[in-house]
């Protein structure tokens, strides 16, 4: 009786776990060309931005526009450096993670700021 007592109780918690989904997507947002033949850049700093969107049973905002508020983020925390995104300033090599659970999803972007000058 013990045993199955623990059996049930083992499966009643390993039965009720739902798994995390993750998803990463690495993209040319800004869809430009560069020649890089020499040194017109600098890199300003790797900056990373996040949004979650908290689901329950009775009320489930959309989740759209939940990568456009992670984005924000980025901007806003380059722009708390002092670098305002304008010009010839652009993100580089941006991800964007989206982690979904059974009680929220998150969305993380991340990317280099680069700032190309005329030398």
């Amino acid at each position: 009786m013990k045993k199955l007592a623990i059996f049930v109780f083992l499966a009643g918690m390993l039965g009720s776990c739902k798994p995390v989904i993750y998803s990463l997507q690495t993209t040319n947002v800004q869809q430009t060309q560069v020649v890089l033949n020499k040194k017109n850049f600098k890199v300003l700093g790797h900056y990373q931005g996040a949004a979650e969107l908290k689901l329950n049973i009775f009320f489930t905002k959309s989740p759209d526009g939940l990568i456009a508020k992670a984005w924000q983020d980025m901007i806003n925390k380059a722009e708390a450096d002092g670098y305002a995104y304008e010009g010839s300033r652009v993100f580089s090599n941006v991800t964007i993670d989206l982690i979904k659970s059974k009680n929220k999803v998150k969305a993380i972007v991340s990317g280099d700021l680069i700032e190309f000058t005329d030398k």
